[in-house]
């Protein structure tokens, strides 16, 4: 989960298949659809749960620094562009880089 963003960002939207826009709908607001749940667009009087990323910011994966307990990944060593910075949660930030 800690590559999903750049790695569909790098392979997809950098390689104009299809639009930020178009991700941004693929994974969030389409999950949050499918679920039932009541987030997923920016909008007013809907929960504050949203990620900044920083879409110029190239870096390099390094599963050993994964937060989650899983420390493999198929993209361990390879450079990819969008980094997410920040996580909120009810409008609360849970995750800052």
């Amino acid at each position: 989960m800690e590559t999903a963003f750049a790695v569909c960002y790098t392979n997809l939207v950098k390689t104009n298949l299809i639009t930020i826009n178009k991700l941004s709908e693929l994974m969030s607001a389409n999950p949050a659809k499918r679920l039932g749940l009541d987030c997923g667009a920016l909008a007013e009087g809907k929960k504050a749960d949203l990620v900044l990323a920083d879409l110029n910011r190239n870096w390099k994966v390094d599963s050993s620094k994964f937060f989650s307990k899983g420390k493999y990944s198929p993209f361990n060593g390879e450079v990819l562009s969008g980094r997410i910075t920040a996580t909120f949660h009810n409008g609360r930030k849970v995750f800052s880089e």
